[in-house]
Formats: C-alpha cells, sequence, structure tokens
C-alpha cells in the first residue's frame, strides 16, 4: 500500500526561485513502517543511491 506523507519540505536553486532543488519528505505506511526521502539536484555529475533500514536488516548497496 501507499505511504501517507507526514510532512515534506523543499527549497528553491540559489538565483532561480522557480526551479526546485531539494525535498525531504517523511512518509508513514500503513503497517506502522516508517520513511524518508531526501532528494538534492545541485550536484555537478549524476549519482543516485539508496538506503533501506528496516528492524530485521539494513541494506546499502
Amino acid at each position: 500500500m501507499a505511504p501517507h506523507l507526514v510532512t515534506a519540505r523543499g527549497g528553491a536553486r540559489q538565483g532561480a526561485p522557480d526551479v526546485d532543488e531539494w525535498l525531504d519528505a517523511e512518509l508513514a505506511f500503513p503497517n506502522g513502517a516508517t520513511g524518508s526521502a531526501r532528494c538534492h539536484m545541485a550536484y555537478g555529475d549524476v549519482r543516485m543511491s539508496f538506503r533501506v533500514v528496516g528492524s530485521r536488516a539494513r541494506r546499502r548497496p
């Protein structure tokens, strides 16, 4: 099931107020689990990563 958005905030790129640069969001899932999303788009190169942390395991590729 899809998560519920608890909080979210973002910021505009300096000098370009109509261009999003970053986002932080906190999520709540129907089963009681929580999650967060952090996005930042001001890097010169493209890098993508993710980390999953749970009560029984952690995963970082």
